[in-house]
C-alpha cells in the first residue's frame, strides 16, 4: 500500500519560528557525515540541508538500527522529513528526527526520477512506496534545478 506524502513544508527560512513544532521539510543534502554511536543507545547521522531560502540547517537523525539512519548517496540529494521537531539547544536552532514518528525520503538530486532509493517512517517501517503530487514533482524539479544552478563558497 502507498504512503501519502505530504505537499505542506517550511522553508528553512522560517525554522527560528517553528521552535519546539513538527514540521514538514524539502531540501538539498548539502553534506552529510556517515552514521556513528551517539553518546546514547543510538545511531546518529547529521546532515547538513539547504533549499530554496538559501538557508542552511542541521538536521540530526538517530535510530538503534544503522540502516534505518539516511544513507546518502550524494552531495545535492533530496530529502524530504516528514514530522520533524525543530528544536534550539547550545545556540543552534536544528531539525531533530524522531525515530518513533517522524519519517524521510531520499531522492537522487541529478535524476529525473521520482521514486526514493530510501525511506523510512518510524511509525509504519514497512513503507515501500511513496505517492506524489505534481506539486511535490514540482518542488523536486525545482530543486534540482536550482542546486544545478547552486555555486558553491570556497
Amino acid at each position: 500500500m502507498a504512503r501519502r506524502a505530504w505537499a505542506d513544508h517550511m522553508p528553512l527560512s522560517m525554522a527560528h519560528g517553528h521552535i519546539g513544532r513538527l514540521v514538514n521539510i524539502w531540501a538539498l543534502v548539502m553534506e552529510f557525515e556517515i552514521p556513528k554511536m551517539s553518546q546514547g543507545t543510538d545511531f546518529v547521522c547529521v546532515l547538513k540541508i539547504m533549499d530554496m531560502s538559501n538557508k542552511e540547517l542541521s538536521a540530526n537523525v538517530f535510530n538503534p538500527v544503522r540502516d534505518c539512519l539516511p544513507h546518502v548517496k550524494s552531495n545535492g540529494d533530496i530529502i524530504h522529513l516528514r514530522d520533524v521537531p525543530i528544536e534550539f539547544r547550545n545556540g543552534a536552532v536544528y531539525a531533530c528526527f524522531r525515530k518513533k514518528f517522524s519519517s524521510f525520503s531520499l531522492f537522487e538530486g541529478r535524476s529525473h526520477n521520482f521514486t526514493p532509493y530510501q525511506s523510512y517512517s518510524g511509525s509504519d517501517a514497512a513503507v515501500s512506496e511513496i505517492e506524489l503530487t505534481n506539486k511535490e514533482e514540482d518542488l523536486i524539479t525545482n530543486l534540482r534545478n536550482w542546486f544545478g544552478d547552486f555555486e558553491f563558497e570556497i
